[in-house]
């Protein structure tokens, strides 16, 4: 469990995935507020159907004037809490809208009755993006730059273009489901990318609040919670057996809930040791062998950093800020800096 916020990377991005941005090559890449606007014309005006949707005109009027250029900065960017608070307030009572819908499939029109809200923040057509000058889930993906899961911190989430030029790019789970908060569907702060093991096989459609969970966008101090080798015996401090327990110090009073339902509620302790008992015994026996001191001889002898040195041994980065990048740089580093292990 890592946090992925990075205060002034992350709100720029955030900014950029609303507004747009200017690429490296100067080209203006469009912004998910111009791709709302646009689904707002094409589905609530240019193809809107009156008679069809008699009886729902009202309500689709009502919804779509709610929609300014400032609502709609606000459901797409807005902080984790205040998407709640506009949910409630504004857009809960259009939670189960309905409206009939145009769409060709195989060359033949049909009159499909969709949910409004899903119509316009809709998470398939975004996932489906593929114009570089477009923001969508791909360049979402790879400007985030998050490599591994923030729940687990154990399985990649790679973001690459093949020689084919498929998109390949993590899941997103939607933090605030969107079978029950729709209007997040596209949001910045309800999108975290994870691997399909959290994403699918815990997360799922559980709803994030009932549940009580860390959410991976919140700022977190260093060492807010360590992970703690216990041994059973001496033979396990120093690798030999695989009589150890995981358990886990939180110091951090303001997010200890979250934290702890986060860790229980996607397995964390249980999948650490049952699936991965080797890693963390290489992970030890590598504490004892190479001691800090010994990184600091690395260190001096080919004029590399610290936390170089540390890269070639233990595979990860050592910096809070990086631990994103590689599974298991959370476990690593809290077993290398543990004083009780030496």
């Amino acid at each position: 469990m890592i946090s992925i916020y990075q205060k002034n990377i992350t709100e720029e991005l955030c900014r950029e995935y609303c507004e747009g941005f200017i690429d490296d090559r100067g080209n203006k890449v469009s912004g998910m507020l111009e791709w709302i606007k646009n689904r707002i014309e094409k589905n609530l005006e240019t193809e809107f159907d009156d008679k069809r949707n008699t009886k729902y005109i009202k309500e689709i009027s009502a919804f779509k004037n709610l929609l300014t250029d400032n609502k709609i900065q606000e459901i797409l960017t807005g902080k984790p809490d205040e998407l709640l608070e506009l949910w409630n307030k504004e857009f809960l009572k259009f939670k189960d809208s309905k409206i009939i819908s145009r769409k060709i499939v195989d060359k033949k029109v049909t009159y499909p009755r969709v949910n409004l809200i899903s119509l316009i923040f809709n998470y398939t057509s975004f996932r489906k993006i593929n114009d570089k000058k477009k923001f969508g889930g791909f360049l979402l993906a790879k400007r985030l730059g998050v490599e591994c899961c923030p729940y687990c911190n154990r399985n990649y989430t790679t973001t690459h273009a093949t020689y084919r030029d498929k998109k390949v790019f993590p899941e997103y789970d939607h933090f605030y489901h969107k079978s029950s908060y729709p209007l997040f569907a596209v949001s910045f702060y309800n999108l975290i990318p994870c691997c399909n093991v959290c994403n699918t096989h815990f997360k799922g459609s559980k709803d994030a609040i009932i549940e009580n969970l860390f959410h991976p966008y919140t700022e977190l101090q260093p060492n807010s919670f360590n992970f703690k080798f216990i041994p059973d015996n001496v033979e396990s401090l120093y690798g030999a057996k695989d009589n150890f327990n995981l358990d886990f110090k939180i110091s951090d009073p303001v997010n200890k809930t979250n934290l702890e339902n986060s860790l229980a509620f996607f397995g964390i302790k249980d999948i650490y040791e049952l699936c991965h008992s080797d890693l963390i015994k290489e992970i030890v026996n590598k504490k004892l062998a190479y001691s800090q001191k010994y990184l600091e001889m690395i260190k001096n002898t080919y004029g590399i950093s610290f936390e170089e040195s540390y890269r070639i041994l233990f595979e990860v980065y050592y910096e809070d800020d990086k631990l994103h990048v590689r599974p298991f740089s959370k476990l690593k580093k809290d077993i290398f800096d543990d004083k009780d292990i030496s």
